[in-house]
C-alpha cells in the first residue's frame, strides 16, 4: 500500500489523512463495501466448502496441511532451513503430546519468550540489582500471584493424583 501511494506521489504517514481526506474516505468506504461482499461470498459458497473440507478423512487432510504449513515456513524467510525446522518441532511437539506434557505453556513461552528476554534485559540495565522483582511494590505483588497460582497447580495435580489412586485402591 506504500509502494502505491508512494508512486502515485502522495507521502504515506500521518498526513495523509490530513493531506488527503477524500482518498483516506474512499478507502475505508471501499474497505466496509468488500467486507459485506466477502461475508456474502462466504455464507453462499464458502459455507458448504469448508463443511466438505472438515468431511475428508485424516489420511487425506493431514498432508495437504503438512504440505501448507512446510510452504508457509519456507516463505517466511525463503530458507530450506526454516523447512527443516518446521519438521524437527513438529516431531519435537508430537513426542511431547505423547509424553503428556501440556503444549500450551510451550507455545505461549516460544511466543513471549523474546518479548520477555528484551524487557528482562532493559529492567536489569536500568538497575542491575536482580531484586527489584521482588522489592518493587507492583512487581512484587505480580511475583506473589505467580507463586500463589504455581502453588495452587501443583495442589490441585496432587489432589487429583490422590483421588485417582483412592479410585484404583476401591
Amino acid at each position: 500500500m506504500m509502494g502505491v501511494l508512494m508512486v502515485h506521489s502522495i507521502p504515506p504517514g500521518p498526513g495523509l489523512f490530513k493531506n488527503e481526506p477524500i482518498l483516506v474516505f474512499g478507502l475505508f468506504l471501499t474497505f466496509f463495501i468488500a467486507h459485506f461482499f466477502m461475508v456474502f461470498i462466504q455464507c453462499a459458497a464458502g459455507g458448504r466448502f469448508f463443511l466438505r473440507v472438515a468431511a475428508l478423512p485424516m489420511p487425506v487432510l493431514i498432508p495437504i496441511v503438512f504440505m501448507l504449513c512446510a510452504i508457509g515456513s519456507y516463505s517466511l524467510n525463503n530458507q530450506i532451513s526454516d523447512v527443516w525446522l518446521f519438521f524437527v518441532f513438529g516431531i519435537l511437539g508430537y513426542l511431547l503430546d505423547k509424553a503428556d506434557y501440556p503444549l500450551p505453556p510451550i507455545v505461549i513461552g516460544l511466543i513471549l519468550g523474546e518479548m520477555f528476554e528484551s524487557n528482562l534485559r532493559q529492567a536489569l540495565t536500568s538497575d542491575p540489582d536482580w531484586t527489584l522483582f521482588f522489592t518493587r511494590p507492583i512487581s512484587g505483588v505480580f511475583m506473589a500471584l505467580t507463586a500463589i497460582s504455581i502453588l495452587m497447580t501443583v495442589r490441585q495435580i496432587r489432589k487429583h493424583k490422590k483421588g485417582l489412586k483412592s479410585m484404583l485402591n476401591k
